[in-house]
């Protein structure tokens, strides 16, 4: 059966947890922040440098790049890479702290109001048994 004191404990453990929640995913996404990520051309000729806010650190041509590549067929590789550098440094940024802690406590009301649905129409049922 339904036990609405059970969600009511997780409930009131989610909310009291909250500030702790919010600092570890912070701190998880400040991490995410400082690191490093890299996009490379296809024929390998430049490499970008990136960290997840997206701020390029370094941008790298092969030995040959400079030489055997024209300016536009270069800029069209740094291009590449920068596009997949920045790709990657958005991977590593999922949604806020904030929506990730809200999203469990909506959940877990959820829950308890599923619960307390479940126990009301119990009692529901049990009232009209109980009918002359």
């Amino acid at each position: 059966m339904n036990d609405p004191e059970a969600a009511l404990r997780r409930l009131r453990d989610l909310a009291n947890s909250y500030p702790e929640r919010l600092a570890t995913a912070a701190a998880a996404a400040a991490e995410r922040g400082r690191r490093e990520v890299t996009g490379t051309s296809s024929d390998e000729s430049v490499t970008v440098s990136a960290v997840g806010d997206g701020t390029i650190t370094d941008v790298a041509f092969s030995a040959t790049a400079l030489r055997r590549l024209d300016s536009m067929t270069l800029g069209e590789r740094a291009t590449e890479a920068i596009n997949k550098a920045l790709d990657a440094a958005e991977s590593q940024r999922p949604g806020t702290a904030e929506d990730s802690v809200e999203s469990a406590l909506d959940e877990a009301l959820d829950t308890l109001n599923y619960r307390l649905d479940g126990v009301l129409g119990e009692l529901d049922r049990i009232e009209r048994s109980l009918e002359p």
